[in-house]
């Protein structure tokens, strides 16, 4: 951690007071973050420019207009088309943000340096989808020093867990095979769970994240609880009704897969920007479960449902996009 950075740290373990309140996020990012659930991204950053056109320096406008980007960007799988201009977006808000703790009291200066993590962990994920291994795992380790560093100087500080959680997990998966790493996936599971029953503005990208891990490690119950209790508030959010489809897939609840698969196509092909990844996984899982029904007809005539689609050229840049469909042509074939 830059030497910067630890000054501020060793400030706040003198002054913080015992047992201090947690801290108040405000308006600008609870309002930020509510229109991302809503997945409304136009109307967040038409916000958030109205703040900024009053204030020109209000960093929490500027981090949750990066937040709102990738957002979007992991909504839509575009990390290889949107990746390139949130990369020097993020470059700018670091130098604001170290121009800022010159003169930030302790509490803010633990609030700006969660910002600084937070978007060095953005920049680990983009890295990873886009190829660049080696610079997201430098991305990543910076991201985690500095959450942890703000969790030992303020346990109050609950926001870290979702970041600390990620690292924990997906580090005891990549090396659970050597000595101790088990011990660290479980860690970091216990980290979301904390992350995402938390009270504040962060805990729906935790319960996104938590929900997805649950269903890899087919924990189906748990992860089936999370998403429909976030569904229940939120209905026509597609990234929890993805989750829940797939839930319901792998428990071999087939109908209601199918059921949720259709309102996923739906819900996606009525939005401003049609979201392809999730209208070609709709029609992925419905041709999976008829197939498991055994209904290899109307399995076939799914997946030329889909395949008859116009995708954009755009959305063929997108991986899972090139999945979902390699998948329905390989069923259309009969293969």
């Amino acid at each position: 951690m830059p030497k910067l950075y630890c000054f501020f740290i060793l400030t706040c373990v003198i002054a913080l007071p015992v047992g201090a309140h947690p801290l108040d996020w405000g308006k600008t990012i609870e309002t930020a973050d509510s229109l991302i659930l809503l997945q409304d991204y136009d109307r967040a950053a038409e916000y958030l420019d109205s703040l900024l056109r009053k204030n020109g320096v209000d960093i929490d406008a500027r981090f949750m207009k990066l937040n709102i980007a990738f957002a979007e960007m992991a909504d839509y799988e575009s990390y290889g088309i949107d990746g390139k201009r949130f990369m020097p977006a993020v470059d700018s808000i670091m130098f604001i943000i170290k121009r800022a703790l010159a003169s930030a009291d302790c509490r803010d200066s633990l609030k700006l340096l969660f910002f600084r993590g937070t978007l060095l962990g953005a920049q680990a994920i983009v890295n990873a989808k886009t190829g660049n291994v080696f610079q997201s795992l430098l991305d990543g380790e910076s991201a985690y020093r500095i959450m942890t560093t703000i969790k030992s100087v303020d346990p109050t500080f609950k926001q870290t867990a979702y970041s600390i959680g990620l690292y924990d997990y997906y580090s005891g998966v990549s090396f659970k095979w050597l000595p101790g790493f088990g011990r660290r996936l479980e860690r970091g599971l216990n980290e979301l769970r904390t992350a995402a029953s938390d009270e504040s503005w962060v805990r729906y990208a935790a319960k996104n994240s938590l929900g997805w891990i649950l269903l890899d490690e087919k924990k189906y119950e748990e992860a089936d609880s999370l998403v429909s209790a976030v569904l229940r508030r939120y209905p026509d959010n597609t990234q929890f009704l993805q989750i829940k489809s797939r839930v319901a897939f792998a428990s071999g609840n087939f109908r209601e897969a199918i059921a949720r698969s259709q309102r996923l196509i739906d819900l996606a092909s009525k939005r401003g920007k049609k979201n392809w990844v999730d209208i070609l996984s709709g029609y992925q899982l419905i041709a999976a479960s008829f197939l498991a029904m055994g209904n290899r007809e109307t399995a076939v005539l799914s997946a030329q449902t889909g395949l008859g689609l116009k995708v954009p050229r755009e959305a063929r840049r997108i991986e899972w996009v090139n999945r979902h469909l390699k998948y329905l042509s390989s069923i259309a074939a009969g293969r």
